[in-house]
């Protein structure tokens, strides 16, 4: 599996390795919602990636609860399926 990585202005790609800072920036239980969403997309063979003001937030070191994630594929299925999941855990 290759590193995440971002197109720079100039066309470069760098590769960006955030994982430290997510953990550190969102609460516990956000940390899982995220995990369990990767875990299920993953299962599925589809990718779910965090995106956003939450990213540039982390980066910039400030606090942002207000997550955007993206889903390939089947985008509803997933959502409802990540949905009973976090509601079985409650």
């Amino acid at each position: 599996m290759k590193p995440p990585a971002i197109m720079t202005s100039r066309g470069v790609y760098v590769v960006v390795i955030i994982a430290k800072e997510i953990e550190r920036g969102l609460p516990e239980d956000l940390l899982k919602f995220i995990r369990a969403a990767g875990e299920l997309a993953a299962a599925r063979g589809q990718s779910v990636y965090l995106v956003g003001g939450a990213v540039r937030d982390l980066f910039l070191g400030r606090s942002n609860l207000d997550l955007d994630l993206v889903f390939e594929g089947d985008a509803p299925s997933l959502a409802r399926q990540i949905a009973r999941v976090q509601n079985q855990g409650s």
